[in-house]
């Protein structure tokens, strides 16, 4: 059997160099610590330092905790995740969903009556 191998039918390691900190994406790590600087520079300006303080921590908690979850069975979910925003079928018209219109028709008493537009008035 083994002079029967085919080189090119060999499983081939794709993402072998992944660079990670704490178990996120080195790429996303910088993005996220980048926000979380920022949020936490506006937050300690602009509140009083014993509410800034815990709430950047909060904000960073909240930030940190999910990106860890999403990365920590898939390392490469955010590529998949950004190409899916600007896929064409995301981008299409084709999917469009017909949807009643209703409009308000002055009706007895001053009040407003909601009528779809094939009954409503033609005024």
């Amino acid at each position: 059997m083994s002079e029967h191998r085919n080189p090119d039918l060999e499983n081939k390691a794709v993402f072998t160099s992944r660079s990670m900190k704490f178990g996120i994406p080195t790429r996303v790590f910088v993005a996220i610590v980048v926000v979380v600087a920022f949020s936490s520079f506006v937050c300690w300006s602009y509140l009083p330092k014993l509410i800034g303080i815990p709430v950047s921590f909060v904000l960073a908690l909240v930030i940190f905790i999910p990106a860890y979850l999403a990365h920590k069975v898939d390392p490469d979910a955010y590529i998949l995740w950004i190409r899916s925003l600007w896929a064409d079928s995301r981008l299409t018209t084709l999917r469009s969903h017909k949807r009643p219109m209703l409009v308000l028709v002055p009706g007895p008493g001053g009040e407003y009556i909601a009528q779809p537009t094939s009954t409503g008035s033609t005024r």
